[in-house]
């Protein structure tokens, strides 16, 4: 029996996606922290706009928080970002706002969502979200 190339290519994906964002660790510092889930596309006018604020986030947040991006640029990307939220226990918020580009949601580190922004650029914003999600 012959493993279907797509679901290898997805595997990999998955893995590499995992290499380099570095999550899921196995790691007891890494079960406090929140997560910041960034939904992108290529063709996004909005994600384009977002781009500093998302720079400075990655910045500011390195390491205190599990950053992640659901790439939803072309159907190939989109399932490469469905195999990472299935091995981070995102499947719902990948499902709610995989049609939601442009959009930035901070969850709590039980992953209960704490705020959900679309196309906001005001940092101070996203400081107050996370600050809450570290909170709770």
């Amino acid at each position: 029996m012959h493993a279907d190339p797509r679901y290898v290519r997805l595997a990999l994906a998955a893995l590499l996606l995992l290499a380099l964002t570095g999550a899921p660790r196995a790691q007891a510092g890494d079960a406090a922290q929140p997560f910041i889930v960034k939904v992108h596309a290529e063709w996004c006018g909005t994600c384009t706009m977002l781009e500093p604020t998302w720079k400075r986030i990655e910045k500011e947040y390195q390491g205190k928080a599990q950053l992640v991006v659901f790439d939803v640029t072309d159907k190939e990307k989109v399932q490469e970002s469905k195999a990472l939220a299935e091995v981070l226990g995102l499947t719902p918020v990948f499902n709610r706002y995989k049609a939601k580009t442009g959009t930035i949601a901070v969850l709590n580190a039980n992953k209960n969502t704490v705020a959900v922004m679309k196309g906001e650029m005001d940092f101070a914003a996203y400081e107050e979200a996370i600050a809450k999600a570290n909170a709770s």
